[in-house]
């Protein structure tokens, strides 16, 4: 009997350290990159077009090597004479974000802004009446302060190689879920657009097929390259 415990205690323990060595593992490389990280701005005091970036620590440009690979150094490539201030924080969840575009919003308006928000609500297992609670909240506030808004959750964050089955299925079906009440929510504003990055089966492939190139050594943000193919979507929203 106290044989069969024992082979039991083990098996357990294997089974946790299977889903959890490459978790902790990512989160030690994570702190790593985000400290290295300088989330990416442009100040242009004479600026006519004023761009602001808000979410997580996609919008910080975390994986990234060099800043102007994130995605709003992009955009500082593709609008030169723009104006572009980062509001960014790693780990973000949509209430808090919520919170920060509270503060900042209070007395300043943009022509566009661009969020990046969502993926850490689908991995903390946030409550999907409050993110879509607060969601509406952002879209209320951002809709009124800019000419033009469009956000992004993630691709498949389940599919992130640093999740096992089936545990990586469970997050897939989160991210579905969250990206519903996106496109849902979203589709109530006229001037807000969402960007279905699940939707591009190209990227996924992408990024599947190929995690060394597009992911960062956490094997959960992008690189550089996954940013630009972040951005590819982007663009291909604002040129409608």
């Amino acid at each position: 009997m106290k044989i069969l415990i024992l082979v039991l205690i083990l098996i357990i323990f294997a089974v946790l350290a299977y889903y959890l060595i490459p978790i902790i593992r990512s989160l030690q490389i994570s702190k790593k990159i985000e400290a290295e990280t300088k989330p990416f701005a442009q100040l242009n005091a004479d600026a006519k077009f004023h761009i602001l970036i808000a979410g997580d620590s996609t919008v910080a440009g975390t994986g990234a090597r060099n800043p102007k690979d994130s995605i709003a150094g992009r955009f500082a490539k593709d609008y030169p004479d723009s104006e572009i201030i980062n509001i960014s924080e790693n780990g973000l969840k949509t209430q808090g974000l919520r919170e920060k575009l509270e503060k900042h919003l209070q007395k300043k308006t943009y022509d566009y802004i661009h969020i990046q928000i969502g993926a850490n609500d689908i991995t903390s297992f946030t409550k999907y009446g409050n993110l879509e609670k607060d969601l509406v909240a952002i879209l209320d506030l951002v809709t009124e302060k800019a000419d033009y808004v469009t956000i992004l959750t993630a691709a498949d964050v389940g599919e992130a190689k640093v999740f096992k089955y089936p545990l990586s299925k469970f997050i897939s079906e989160r991210t579905l879920v969250v990206r519903g009440i996106f496109k849902d929510t979203i589709d109530e504003y006229k001037n807000a657009d969402y960007i279905d990055l699940y939707a591009d089966r190209n990227l996924r492939t992408l990024f599947e097929e190929s995690p060394g190139k597009y992911y960062a050594a956490d094997m959960f943000h992008p690189n550089g390259n996954g940013y630009g193919e972040w951005y590819r979507n982007i663009m291909e929203v604002l040129n409608k």
